[in-house]
């Protein structure tokens, strides 16, 4: 079996979540080849992801990648065909298009061209509600967007589907009509290093001047979504006598908090160093039907995870490994509830999240779902979080 792996961005996730998973692959012999083939948009980017591959030991093939809008259709399908013509794709081949307007894109191409590969589309967000939400755009533009959207899971019908979740797996389901047998559900990964260690956490607590019996959170969104509203936990955790570890965009100056920036290699230490994290997020589609990478990350470096109910699949996961703490409001949360983090067999809750959101598990259920792809046959497996 041979797999094309296609991600058409720079995206805050590419060495979380696409570079993770493929040097799982290439280690562990999966495949007879993978090759990536990656999207950027000027030289700037391209420089931008060289950076982030170096060391990537697989094949990789670049396209130009055009704007999300109908008008630049036609460039998208030119410039992926070019890249694909270069590769030999055989009936043992599998397309893995992350993200739905690729996806649409790569159907069409597998359409004409004929060609004996098999496609899988992996849709990560419900990509028109993110607009809708929190993108500023004219009335034109959100007029094409939806457009786009819709002919793209239109395209999509009878292609073979990954999604992130249970719940996102419903919503495509009830509110578009796919057929619950063609989608699977692969939540986000965390790599191997994503692994908690109890030297590690000595090490990087003497490092901050941390005491032993102190508490400390961790509060992580790199990306800086405009859904992620984990700071808003961090005056009143500070007021129970929290320390604070801010890995996020934007530094927060208030005392008891330490402001970090730190390559994606060395999040690892810093999460090992705290005791809880914040995931907190609005309530709405968006954010119900996600698998955020910090909650895989946090779960498989086993944090108490701080967490107000509304991505289903953090919170079923919280529920069922009693992993956490869900509140609705900031105001709910007590001194009594964040102190048994104090107390948790660290390398236990790391083993049960890893079990679930650990790359070994997840790249082997992909894997398994790739070689149903290959026969013709039903995908409507995958991880299991108790989120259906």
């Amino acid at each position: 079996m041979k797999l094309i792996y296609i991600n058409c961005d720079n995206s805050s996730v590419v060495e979380a979540q696409v570079l993770a998973l493929l040097k799982y692959y290439v280690a562990g012999r999966s495949f007879e080849k993978v090759t990536l083939l990656q999207g950027f948009t000027n030289d700037a980017e391209k420089i931008a992801l060289e950076k982030k591959l170096k060391g990537f030991e697989s094949h990789v093939v670049w396209f130009k990648r055009w704007p999300g809008y109908t008008y630049f259709d036609n460039l998208a399908l030119r410039s992926i065909s070019k890249a694909l013509n270069k590769i030999v794709l055989d009936k043992e081949t599998i397309i893995h298009a992350r993200g739905e307007l690729y996806g649409a894109i790569l159907q069409k191409y597998v359409d004409r061209s004929k060609c004996a590969a098999k496609l899988i589309a992996d849709i990560r967000g419900v990509g028109f509600e993110e607009v809708e939400n929190y993108y500023s755009l004219n009335a034109i533009l959100r007029k094409n967007k939806r457009k786009l959207f819709i002919e793209s899971f239109g395209k999509l019908g009878r292609t073979p589907l990954t999604v992130v979740s249970g719940a996102f797996k419903t919503y495509l389901v009830a509110d578009h009509q796919f057929k619950a047998s063609n989608v699977c559900v692969h939540p986000n990964i965390a790599g191997e290093q994503f692994t908690f260690s109890s030297s590690l956490r000595n090490k990087m607590r003497t490092e901050l001047e941390f005491d032993n019996d102190q508490l400390v959170a961790i509060c992580s969104s790199g990306g800086g979504a405009a859904w992620q509203k984990d700071k808003e936990l961090i005056i009143p955790l500070i007021s129970l006598g929290v320390k604070i570890i801010n890995l996020s965009s934007g530094k927060v100056d208030i005392p008891g908090v330490i402001n970090k920036m730190v390559r994606f290699d060395n999040v690892p230490a810093y999460l090992a160093a705290a005791d809880m994290a914040i995931l907190w997020r609005d309530d709405n589609i968006v954010n119900n039907v996600a698998s955020p990478s910090k909650l895989s990350e946090f779960a498989c470096m086993g944090l108490g995870i701080i967490h107000n109910g509304t991505v289903k699949i953090a919170k079923d996961y919280i529920n069922n490994a009693n992993a956490g703490l869900i509140v609705t409001s900031p105001d709910e949360i007590t001194a009594g509830m964040i102190r048994r983090f104090s107390g948790y067999d660290r390398e236990d809750y790391s083993s049960r999240g890893r079990a679930v959101f650990g790359v070994e598990n997840v790249a082997r259920s992909y894997v398994q779902t790739y070689q149903k792809v290959l026969k013709g046959l039903p995908v409507s497996a995958g991880v299991q979080v108790s989120d259906n």
